[in-house]
């Protein structure tokens, strides 16, 4: 018969490496580009570049705060680079009011970057058609694309055994 305290203890130290997955994955973010956005991202003939960050949104408060969190980390490593964060459903701000604080900060392209690990529906589906709307509304004469989620990373990995203590 199992140990099952033993169980207990890595489920509950999962679940930790769970709780901590939207800093880990801010870091991971934050470490990719070591200091450099990549040229697809950088400002383009004197237009204002930002990046809205959008993940799925919860019912939890601290979990809505995380991507607003990842959004100041990533203003302190690139103060030249507008970020604003939204959520996609269930929590405010949503997209139209994400993309309407960026076109406010005179931004002329906006590149929305889905905030999640894997490319589901949300970050290749829901999320561009959500864009794509909120656009015709809130940004219309503002270039506006949507990056690919963070996906597979070597960072990524580095961030799971750090975090797993191995």
């Amino acid at each position: 018969m199992p140990d099952s305290g033993g169980l207990e203890k890595r489920s509950a130290e999962i679940a930790g490496i769970a709780l901590v997955s939207g800093f880990a994955l801010g870091y991971v973010f934050a470490n990719a580009f070591k200091g450099k956005v990549p040229k697809r991202l950088q400002p383009t003939g004197g237009s204002q570049t930002a990046i809205l960050l959008v993940d799925h949104g919860s019912k939890r408060p601290k979990a809505n705060d995380m991507v607003f969190d990842v959004a100041e980390m990533l203003r302190s490593i690139r103060p030249d680079v507008h970020f604003e964060a939204c959520h996609m459903e269930i929590a405010e701000p949503g997209i139209p009011t994400g993309l309407q604080r960026c076109v406010e900060t005179g931004a002329t392209r906006i590149v929305v970057f889905p905030y999640m690990l894997s490319p589901g529906r949300h970050a290749t589906t829901d999320i561009p058609q959500m864009v794509e709307e909120a656009q015709q509304k809130v940004a219309k004469h503002v270039e506006v694309s949507v990056a690919p989620c963070l996906g597979i990373h070597e960072n990524i990995g580095k961030v799971i055994l750090e975090r797993a203590g191995v």
